[in-house]
């Protein structure tokens, strides 16, 4: 989510830093589905062997797929700002699903490492998934506007 105030400050928000109460904020978010994924929207793709990257397309749009043996990336065209990339989960051949990634991501992309498995109570690191599966979902993005007020003062007019 990013904000900012009619005073010029601006950011992601935040908890360790505010916006100057004394002026309208606009809210800017982007919201997309989490769960209940339609069959089209969903897609399994090989990851490519390390240091190569791939395309596939999944609903016509070009989905990009690279791995540097510990990095999965994947990325989708920036000009759809209804569409966004949604990592769902991590496999190898066995069957064994990746039980945890960090990494970083945003509407059109994500970066996924630091895999794990987990086998009944134990975590082994150094998963190496051999396929990806991705949903391609609705974007919606909003604006809001807001006046904040500390809390008992009257609403300003």
């Amino acid at each position: 989510m990013q904000v900012e105030d009619a005073s010029g400050n601006w950011g992601p928000l935040a908890t360790h830093r505010s916006l100057d109460p004394r002026y309208v904020w606009k809210l800017e978010a982007d919201f997309e589905p989490v769960s209940d994924f339609a069959e089209e929207e969903l897609a399994t793709i090989g990851v490519p062997r390390p240091s190569s990257t791939i395309t596939t397309k999944v609903m016509n749009v070009p989905v990009t797929v690279s791995w540097d043996g510990y990095w999965l990336d994947a990325s989708i065209p920036t000009n759809r700002p209804n569409l966004g990339l949604r990592f769902i989960n991590a496999a190898d051949d066995a069957g064994e699903n990746v039980y945890d990634a960090s990494g970083s991501w945003n509407q059109y992309r994500f970066r996924k490492g630091s895999f794990m498995s987990r086998k009944g109570n134990v975590l082994t690191t150094g998963f190496k998934p051999t396929k990806v599966t991705v949903a391609l979902v609705p974007n919606v993005h909003a604006t809001f506007y807001t006046q904040p007020r500390l809390k008992g003062e009257p609403p300003k007019n």
